[in-house]
């Protein structure tokens, strides 16, 4: 699990980024990332991960016409997944775009449900304390790069394409593996052994 001044380094860099166009693959602040590059680059630049990941070539509609968790699966070897009751800022959530887990955005602000932003008034903050539905989501601020955008905010449940789609949320792991990939190199090596 990273500390809070970690997830706060996270934030600033994926700030940062803000504002560097979309390019498939791409992995230089300013010139041009994806959204899986987007990760990499933030959590590398930020020290959460002790080196470069390495990304394998996947085709930009991958997504569309095929199964394959390519997405997923690079989130899972560097964190671990969590309720999304429990996500903070430094976290990222991933979303189901076509067949498959395919998107997803870094974690800046969370406001759970009668959260609301800080009023001198204290009648006003019981007032809209009082407003407030139960049922009422997270709203979740993240920053992510879209396909003919660029990296920006955005309303993790609200803004445009993400709005209605399912999502998942993880939690990056200091240096990089999680300890489910490193529980599987354990079991593969120990059968290659017998």
């Amino acid at each position: 699990m990273i500390t809070e001044s970690q997830r706060a380094e996270v934030v600033r860099v994926a700030r940062s980024f803000i504002g560097t166009p979309y390019h498939h693959m791409g992995r230089v602040k300013g010139a041009g990332v994806d959204c899986a590059t987007l990760l990499a680059e933030v959590y590398y630049e930020a020290g959460v991960l002790k080196e470069p990941v390495a990304i394998e070539y996947y085709p930009m509609d991958w997504h569309l016409h095929r199964d394959d968790e390519r997405y997923l699966q690079m989130v899972q070897r560097y964190c671990r997944e969590i309720p999304a009751e429990r996500v903070a800022p430094g976290d990222i959530v991933i979303y189901h775009f076509g067949r498959a887990w395919s998107h997803g955005g870094i974690v800046i602000d969370v406001r759970r449900p009668g959260e609301h932003v800080a009023s001198a008034d204290p009648r006003e903050q019981s007032a809209r304390a009082q407003q407030r539905s139960v049922a009422e989501p997270l709203q979740i601020t993240i920053v992510h790069a879209l396909v003919n955008q660029n990296v920006q905010l955005a309303d993790g449940e609200r803004d445009g394409v993400l709005v209605g789609r399912k999502r998942r949320c993880f939690s990056p792991v200091v240096g990089g593996q999680s300890r489910a990939v490193e529980s599987r190199r354990s079991a593969r090596k120990g059968a290659k052994r017998q």
